[in-house]
């Protein structure tokens, strides 16, 4: 399995007003595979996906690409994970004013 994903749980809020918005997802991705992530509104589409691209933590579960689990990974392999395995169009984007084209990026 080339994507692993397994009992990812996720919710925000305390209390009352505490949502749970993953409940155990369990997913597998062959490589090469297509897949498609559907479901309305407030499901948690983009929950799922900003953990996968480890921009957002899971409460609970992993996930791993290509037998490496992203809990394992430091400050350095994680952007090395990203740029390896990931192409990420963020759905509201916000541009950092000092990172321009001639700014050099430690890759």
């Amino acid at each position: 399995m080339f994507i692993e994903i397994k009992g990812i749980k996720r919710s925000f809020g305390e209390g009352e007003s505490r949502v749970e918005v993953l409940k155990g997802i369990d997913l597998g991705i062959e490589k090469g595979e297509f897949c498609v992530l559907l479901g309305p509104s407030g499901s948690g589409k983009t929950t799922l996906l900003n953990i996968l691209g480890g921009i957002d933590s899971a409460e609970a579960g992993y996930i791993a690409i290509d037998g490496e689990k992203m809990a394992d990974m430091n400050e350095k392999a994680l952007p090395r994970y990203r740029r390896r395995h990931l192409g990420y169009v963020f759905q509201m984007y916000n541009l950092i004013p000092n990172l321009n084209t001639a700014t050099e990026l430690d890759w």
